[in-house]
C-alpha cells in the first residue's frame, strides 16, 4: 500500500506538471503566426452604435422644434433591421444594436458632453452624432481623450482638436461657395448686404466678392441687432446703396443679402419697417444663414417673409435612386416625410449610421481607432440619400442644394421650392423663368 500510494503521488505531480506545462504552451505568443493587422471579433458579437438626437426641455422657448422624438426612434429601428440583414447577407457573424441617446437642449451643462461620456462609460465608442448645435462642440474634446469616434450628421464642427482622427460631419463646407454661385446663375451682379457682422458672414462675403468681381464689403451695412432704435436708419442706409446700384444696374441684377441671425422678438419690427423704403421691394433678399421652415412658421413670420420674398438654399437629399428608396421606406415605416429643412437631417442620420456600420464591417472590429482610420474609404464609395458621401479632411466634400422662396398665395404665405443644385454635375436647375426675376 505504501509503494501504491508513492506512485500515486508521484503519478499526480507528473498530471500537474504537464497541465501547467501545456498551459504556458498555450498562453505564449507562437513565433511561426504573425502579428494581425486588425483585431478578428468573436463570433456573434454585437456591435453597439449609440444615435444621439435632440429634444427640447419643457422650458425651451427660443428654438423651433426638432423632429418628433417618435419619428427618429422608428427610422432608428428600421436602419438597425436594415444594416443586420445587409451583415447577414455578407455572411458576417457581427451583428449591430443602436443605441439611441436624446439629448435636451436646452441644459445648464453643455449639451452632448454628459450624452457621450455615458455612451463611453457603457462601454459605446462609436456614435452617430451629434446634430444641430454649435454648442455641441463641447462634446468633442471628451471624444478626441477618450477615442470615441462620433461622426455627425448635420453638426457644424467647433472643436478644440482638427476634424478627421475622432471627430468627421457629414456637414460640407460648401454652402458659402455653393451661394455665391446660385447669385451669379441667377443673373446677379451687385450685392447690398444687410448683416450683423457676425464671422458667420465672412465666408460668404468672400465667395460673393470673387464670384461677382467686387469687394461686396463696399455695399454692405452693418447693424447692432442689440440697439433695434436703430433699425430705421440702417434700413435708410441700405436703401441708399441699393438706390445707387439701381442707377447703373437692372433690378433684377441686385439682391439683399439678409441677416435672419438676430433677436427673433425684433424681427417683425425690422421686417415691417422695411416696408417703408420702396427701394428694399425692387429686389430679391436672400436669407444667407438660413432660418428652418419650422421657426419661421412657428414665430408666425412666414407672411412677413413671403412679403419680402425671402430666397434661402437649404441642403438636400439627393435625386438619386438612394434619395428616392429613403424617403419611400420613410412614408411606409414612419409616416409623411418632414417639412424640408428636416427631411435632410433625417437622411443624413441615416447614411451615417450606415457608414459607421459599413467600415466596421471591413475593419472586422469595432475598435474605434480601426474604424476611424477605415471611415474615410467607405464614405468614398458610399451613395446615399443626401448623394455622395464622401470624407475630405473630416468633412463631407460636396451636397446638394435646393431653393426655397417665400411666397403669398392670396393671404396664405407657402415656403416653395424654385431650383436645386446639383453637386455631381455643378449645375443649378430652375423649375420656372419667373425664378430668374429679382
Amino acid at each position: 500500500m505504501t509503494g501504491m500510494s508513492f506512485l500515486s503521488k508521484r503519478n499526480l505531480t507528473i498530471l500537474l506538471a504537464l497541465i501547467v506545462f501545456a498551459a504556458i504552451i498555450a498562453t505564449s505568443p507562437r513565433s511561426d503566426v504573425k502579428d494581425q493587422d486588425e483585431p478578428v471579433p468573436e463570433d456573434g458579437s454585437e456591435v453597439k452604435i449609440g444615435v444621439t438626437y435632440m429634444v427640447l426641455s419643457e422650458d425651451t422657448q427660443i428654438w423651433p422644434h426638432p423632429i418628433p422624438e417618435e419619428d427618429v426612434l422608428t427610422l432608428i429601428e428600421i436602419t438597425e433591421a436594415e444594416i443586420n440583414h445587409y451583415a447577414e447577407e455578407l455572411n458576417s457573424s457581427m451583428r449591430f444594436q443602436l443605441v439611441p441617446m436624446r439629448i435636451t437642449y436646452w441644459e445648464e451643462t453643455p449639451p452632448g458632453l454628459t450624452e457621450i461620456r455615458a455612451l463611453h462609460e457603457q462601454g459605446v465608442d462609436l456614435v452617430v452624432g451629434h446634430d444641430f448645435s454649435m454648442a455641441m462642440r463641447y462634446s468633442y474634446g471628451y471624444a478626441h481623450a477618450n477615442r470615441t469616434l462620433m461622426l455627425s450628421p448635420t453638426a457644424t464642427y467647433l472643436g478644440p482638436d482638427p476634424l478627421g482622427e475622432y471627430v468627421f460631419t457629414l456637414r460640407p463646407g460648401t454652402h458659402p461657395t455653393v451661394f455665391a454661385e446660385m447669385l451669379a446663375d441667377l443673373g446677379f451682379r451687385r450685392a447690398v448686404v444687410f448683416g450683423t457682422g457676425l464671422s458667420l458672414w465672412t465666408p460668404y462675403l468672400d465667395s460673393v466678392s470673387e464670384k461677382l468681381e467686387y469687394d461686396v464689403r463696399e455695399t454692405s451695412i452693418v447693424y447692432d441687432m442689440n440697439a433695434p432704435d436703430t433699425y430705421r436708419f440702417h434700413l435708410g442706409q441700405a436703401a441708399e446703396k441699393v438706390r445707387e446700384l439701381l442707377e447703373y444696374h437692372a433690378p433684377e441684377e441686385v439682391c439683399l443679402l439678409f441677416d435672419t441671425m438676430i433677436d427673433i422678438e425684433e424681427m417683425p419690427n425690422m421686417l415691417d419697417v422695411a416696408c417703408e423704403f420702396p427701394e428694399l421691394s425692387k429686389i430679391r433678399w436672400f436669407d444667407v444663414i438660413g432660418c428652418s421652415e419650422e421657426f419661421i412658421v412657428e414665430r408666425g413670420l412666414d407672411g412677413l417673409f413671403a412679403e419680402h420674398g425671402l430666397t434661402q438654399m437649404i441642403g438636400s437629399t439627393s435625386n438619386g435612386t438612394e434619395a428616392h428608396r429613403f424617403t419611400e421606406r420613410y412614408k411606409e415605416n414612419v409616416g409623411s416625410l418632414p417639412t424640408p429643412s428636416r427631411i435632410y437631417d433625417q437622411a443624413a442620420r441615416y447614411d451615417a449610421i450606415w457608414i459607421m456600420a459599413k467600415a466596421v464591417l471591413e475593419c472586422g472590429t469595432d475598435d474605434s481607432t480601426a474604424v476611424s482610420e477605415r471611415l474615410p474609404e467607405v464614405s468614398e464609395d458610399y451613395m446615399g440619400a443626401i448623394g455622395s458621401c464622401r470624407i475630405e479632411d473630416g468633412a463631407r466634400a460636396t451636397a446638394d442644394y435646393r431653393v426655397y422662396e417665400w411666397r403669398l398665395t392670396g393671404d396664405d404665405a407657402a415656403f416653395v421650392e424654385i431650383g436645386y443644385y446639383d453637386s455631381s454635375s455643378l449645375t443649378f436647375h430652375w423649375y420656372d423663368t419667373e425664378n430668374q426675376i429679382g
